[in-house]
């Protein structure tokens, strides 16, 4: 898996407007007297920059050096409360204990390689919180990766090329591949447009809801200080009536 070589075009293709809702979810459960954020899995840095506007202290952090560059070179000099750094979110130990929140959005949870994996960066982004601060994330439900992408098929283009976006499920697997390909034009000469052509797979995984309840308690947090929610938290998760929602949006408070 790599976002590498989608980089310079993720913004293009990618639908803005959905962080919207993830910025009202984030205001809405951030909770009180948030002062420094830690945004996780940041990409292109477009969610970061939403924080910035209401938070007094950002950082964003991504794995992929490329996607830092590209979020350091969208935010230029116009954010003075933000920072991005490339980091890992299975070792973040020396950003233990600075945040009083910690967002990691956009199914980011879901592209970790197993259980291992997952368990590790819960705990990891648990410890970068300050008493009393907040872990708001989402993850795909199984019925998303089991049956949701099933024959899922996207195109998209614009003035400078396309994206074609076809997805493939192992249902037994709670998994799904997404194949990306996108072409980006790179020069006209001669009325004549040239073209590169990226070719991307990219996995994703989740798991039922039990696991991810039980990471968070082995991380430390009580079953008390853990709230899942659907609908980029419009209510609470209700098995009974959920049973085809795509996300589970998780609010977790670490102490009182």
């Amino acid at each position: 898996m790599s976002f590498t070589d989608v980089a310079l075009v993720y913004d293009r293709f990618n639908d803005l407007s959905a962080y919207d809702q993830w910025l009202d979810f984030t205001l809405a459960h951030a909770g009180e007297a948030v002062e420094n954020v830690l945004d996780m899995a940041c990409g292109t840095g477009y969610f970061s920059r939403l924080l910035a506007k209401n938070y007094q202290q950002v950082k964003g952090m991504d794995l992929n050096e490329a996607m830092i560059d590209q979020a350091k070179k969208q935010a230029g000099n116009e954010y003075e409360n933000l920072i991005f750094q490339q980091g890992d979110m299975l070792n973040l130990e020396a950003e233990e204990g600075k945040y009083d929140l910690v967002t990691c959005y956009a199914d980011s949870l879901c592209f970790l390689k197993n259980e291992e994996e997952l368990k590790q960066a819960l705990f990891s982004m648990v410890n970068c919180l300050k008493d009393s601060g907040r872990l708001l994330f989402d993850v795909w439900t199984p019925y998303q990766l089991s049956q949701g992408f099933d024959q899922f098929s996207y195109q998209d283009e614009d003035e400078k090329g396309a994206l074609l976006w076809t997805s493939f499920t192992k249902a037994n697997d709670l998994s799904v591949i997404h194949q990306l390909t996108v072409f980006d034009r790179i020069e006209s000469e001669a009325d004549q447009d040239f073209y590169r052509r990226y070719q991307v797979d990219l996995e994703e995984k989740t798991y039922p809801l039990a696991t991810y309840k039980n990471f968070l308690l082995e991380v430390g947090l009580q079953p008390q200080q853990i709230q899942v929610l659907v609908n980029f938290g419009e209510r609470q998760y209700d098995e009974s009536q959920d049973q085809k929602t795509d996300r589970w949006f998780f609010v977790c408070q670490k102490g009182e």
